[in-house]
């Protein structure tokens, strides 16, 4: 049931985005109020704008603008941030629906499984979630340490393979968006989620063995009480 970990994955990174704590952090690590000249409590509504634009849940542009002490009136993102930020959000819509349709193979195996297995049901459940779990867990950790030694360049790769124009390329000195966005917050952003997708990941195949344990052990003691029966 290799579907699981990719269901996890996307899980987590959905939560990440409609997190208000991941804008809290971007805004800690970029230093925005200082970089940007505005103030905190603006560039919070600005992330929790980001956040429904990503998740789907405002118009096809994000374009957020902000009102200075003075009274007037500026625009957060020039045109480049925000075309770029149009394709950040194709993305995304493309992977929730995969997350959602991870989903739904989850519920077709798990319906297969209970109508055509019966009683291997579980068991067969618990092998293919503790095998697909620890595999994962072996890439993860792989993933993890390949992406605190090569980040920069697992940045850059990404970019290049998600994304087919040079819109992403920002710079940080005019550019706001990068300016709230640095660096060192996706870098921080890439480890809490892969510490919570590990931390899913350890849960559920520490569920998974334990069942498969307990289901041997009840096995082998029917098998006692049966062989005693029998003597």
């Amino acid at each position: 049931m290799f579907c699981l970990p990719v269901f996890l994955v996307l899980s987590v990174v959905r939560g990440v985005v409609a997190a208000p704590f991941t804008y809290e952090m971007a805004l800690s690590i970029s230093n925005a109020e200082i970089v940007t000249g505005i103030d905190s409590t603006e560039l919070i509504v600005i992330g929790e704008e980001t956040s429904n634009y990503l998740l789907g849940r405002s118009g096809p542009v994000l374009d957020p603008s902000v009102t200075l002490s003075d009274g007037s009136v500026i625009k957060i993102f020039n045109q480049r941030e925000i075309d770029h930020m149009v394709d950040v959000r194709e993305l995304m819509n493309k992977l929730w629906r995969l997350h959602e349709f991870m989903l739904l193979l989850i519920i077709v195996r798990l319906v297969i499984s209970f109508l055509f297995e019966k009683k291997e049901s579980l068991t067969n459940i618990s092998q293919e979630t503790r095998m697909s779990g620890m595999l994962s867990l072996i890439i993860l950790a792989f993933a993890g340490i390949s992406g605190l030694l090569l980040f920069d360049q697992f940045f850059l790769q990404f970019h290049e393979m998600f994304f087919s124009n040079d819109l992403w390329q920002l710079d940080p000195k005019t550019d706001r968006l990068i300016q709230i966005y640095p660096r060192d917050f996706w870098f921080g952003a890439l480890f809490v989620t892969a510490g919570f997708v590990i931390f899913l990941l350890l849960i559920l195949s520490g569920i998974a063995q334990w069942y498969l344990r307990s289901a041997s052990k009840a096995s082998d003691q029917r098998g006692q009480l049966e062989r005693q029966r029998l003597t």
